[in-house]
């Protein structure tokens, strides 16, 4: 599948390990930082990368959440590309934030709140919602 993955700079630790660990899964993953040529313009290349992706995952945080943030920029191009989450967005909580900071574009969808290691969870997630689509 392809994925898009949405997170504050300040969570790019968790964010690189979900990237390589779903790489290893076969899935291919847009992120910023590996699929962005420096120095050029990015909007027309993230635009067209949430358009071409099968999943969206925001990784939900104080950070990401901030006013501001291009993270917030790019769930409102997901929500054009995507009006109806359901099935398309996976919003993954990577550290502990209110529910009543979150958008409601997101928390329209379950919210996956990990008990465990955050980006295996993550990963099961993506491969059931992969076998979902599969079996449509």
């Amino acid at each position: 599948m392809k994925l898009f993955i949405t997170y504050a700079s300040d969570d790019r630790t968790v964010a690189d390990e979900l990237a390589v660990r779903l790489r290893t899964e076969g899935h291919t993953v847009f992120m910023d930082k590996d699929n962005l040529p420096e120095a050029e313009g990015y909007d027309a290349a993230i635009r067209e990368a949430i358009a071409d992706c099968d999943v969206y995952v925001f990784l939900i945080s104080p950070n990401s959440l901030k006013a501001g943030r291009y993270t917030l920029t790019e769930m409102k191009l997901a929500r054009e590309q995507f009006p109806n989450p359901h099935g398309r967005v996976l919003p993954v909580m990577i550290a502990p934030t209110p529910f009543r900071d979150i958008p409601a574009y997101l928390s329209a969808v379950t919210v996956l709140q990990p008990e465990g290691n955050t980006v295996a969870e993550t990963v099961a997630r993506i491969g059931e919602m992969e076998a979902r689509r599969k079996q449509s």
